[in-house]
């Protein structure tokens, strides 16, 4: 794999693609730097594994295949796994319903990914034209889902979770499409400009 960042204008790559990465840098007229060995991020102890996210900042949201689960304390951020489902995840403030939503884990294989926000909040969007089906999609804590969706074809959403009816709100406007949100005001501010409303 090859990292290019053009901030700080470094290249930097992992495994066998050294040249490429020269390559790379060469052309850009960036810096190379060596690849970085981030130590062991996925191991078993008896019948448990852990796996340990990388580039975690404290109060970064964690998403377990597109599912919020909770909030980084720390940047030792280590899931474990027992009998492939998630029973701690150390270094993290838990959402409890998120958790209950993740079975059957590959530990070792899952998308795991850590945000500060999901979204920046636009004042006025383009409106993209869209031929509407007759079909609901129902959305439960899964926003990504909402693209599946739309290339399936539909009229409308209902959609479970504070977030989720935000941010699927978001981008169903831009299709003219009308969502029914189910929420009970814990949302989390993965929108910028939306902070958390935690309900009485």
């Amino acid at each position: 794999m090859v990292g290019i960042d053009a901030n700080s204008r470094t290249v930097a790559y992992w495994g066998e693609v050294k040249e490429l990465a020269e390559d790379f840098a060469e052309k850009l007229g960036f810096k190379l730097i060596d690849s970085v060995d981030f130590g062991l991020t996925f191991w078993r102890e008896g019948d448990k594994e852990y796996r340990k996210v990388l580039a975690v900042e404290p109060g970064d949201w964690i998403l377990v295949n597109g599912i919020v689960i909770g909030r980084a304390v720390d940047r030792d951020v280590v899931f474990v796994c027992q009998g492939r489902r998630v029973v701690e995840v150390k270094g993290a403030e838990v959402k409890p319903h998120g958790l209950q939503k993740l079975s059957d884990v590959d530990l070792e294989g899952t998308k795991i990914d850590t945000v500060k926000l999901l979204r920046d909040e636009v004042e006025c969007r383009a409106k993209v034209g869209y031929s509407v089906k007759n079909r609901v999609a129902f959305i439960d804590r899964a926003g990504y889902e909402v693209f599946r969706f739309l290339d399936e074809g539909i009229c409308c959403a209902v959609t479970v979770g504070d977030d989720t009816t935000a941010i699927v709100g978001d981008i169903l406007e831009r299709f003219g499409l009308p969502i029914i949100g189910i929420v009970d005001g814990d949302r989390d501010g993965l929108i910028r400009g939306r902070g958390s409303t935690r309900a009485p």
